[in-house]
């Protein structure tokens, strides 16, 4: 059988391939976006809620206020349930999620799975931006359908830039980031550069990943700036003025997705954790220097 697996995953690959994933993820997003009755709208959410074991307890509104199956996934959360870690240099969590890959950036690579590394510049789409964090440390948080599908500060921060990449819509479950080269590069990406609040100097940057049926991921600092649009070129834009306390909220994912997390060698270091670790957002992943 294990001669087989070479075999099947080309069929599997090809198949992805040709797939019209953009398309597919366009089509859901609008359909999971439908207003129906409210009645019909319960229904689909208890139907979710169930399917994947969402914690109800966590969910700020109540079910009659979700007007589509989308609102659902970008739903809120008790801010009592997400505590803050209160400790000024510590580093949190931007969302909820697991533990993938994290480390070193060694020779503008990054680790997406044993064996297999890729480009921090090709991530980036920036290579001057990408060499400046070359020596930091790096965390792949992965959020699945259960998860809360909002990325917050990971500290006090400023937004200095944005880069919008587009590209493809692989997934990003086990099997693509196995065999996927490059993925996280491939990718549709959301590219926000933070710096502490008090410099201008970049300090960290979240990479927000799109994937199969993730309809958009939308950034509060920027209502115009959005993946999965009309708009198929990249685009750079910067700002002035953008702050954001330790915890707040950045932007959200239409359906779950991934987010790597880089952070400058001179700002901070993140902490080491095991693969398929869980983590909740607000919780201290690191420390700013």
């Amino acid at each position: 059988m294990k001669l087989l697996q070479p075999f099947k995953n080309w069929i599997l690959k090809s198949t992805l391939y040709l797939l019209p994933k953009n398309m597919m993820s366009c089509f859901m997003g609008k359909l999971v976006s439908l207003q129906f009755p409210q009645w019909f709208v319960q229904k689909q959410v208890l139907f979710f809620a169930h399917w994947f074991g969402i914690n109800w307890g966590d969910v700020k509104n109540p079910i009659d206020q979700f007007s589509s199956l989308q609102s659902f996934f970008t739903r809120e959360l008790k801010k009592e349930n997400r505590p803050i870690e209160m400790d000024e240099n510590a580093i949190v969590s931007p969302c909820d999620g697991a533990y993938g890959q994290s480390g070193s950036i060694h020779a503008g690579q990054l680790l997406q799975v044993k064996g297999k590394t890729y480009d921090v510049s090709s991530l980036l789409g920036d290579s001057q931006l990408a060499a400046q964090f070359e020596g930091g440390s790096f965390a792949t948080l992965y959020l699945s359908p259960r998860d809360y599908h909002r990325f917050h500060s990971p500290f006090s921060a400023q937004v200095l830039e944005a880069i919008y990449l587009p590209g493809y819509l692989w997934p990003v479950n086990p099997w693509a980031v196995s065999n996927i080269d490059q993925l996280f590069c491939v990718n549709e990406r959301l590219v926000s550069v933070l710096a502490r609040r008090e410099d201008l100097m970049p300090a960290a940057i979240i990479v927000a990943v799109g994937a199969t049926m993730v309809g958009k991921v939308r950034v509060r600092f920027d209502a115009n700036l959005t993946t999965n649009s009309c708009q198929r070129s990249k685009i750079h834009r910067q700002y002035n003025g953008k702050t954001f306390l330790k915890g707040e909220e950045l932007g959200l994912f239409e359906f779950g997705s991934t987010i790597v997390l880089l952070i400058h060698p001179k700002a901070g270091r993140l902490d080491l954790k095991p693969l398929h670790a869980e983590i909740k957002m607000g919780q201290r992943i690191g420390r700013l220097l």
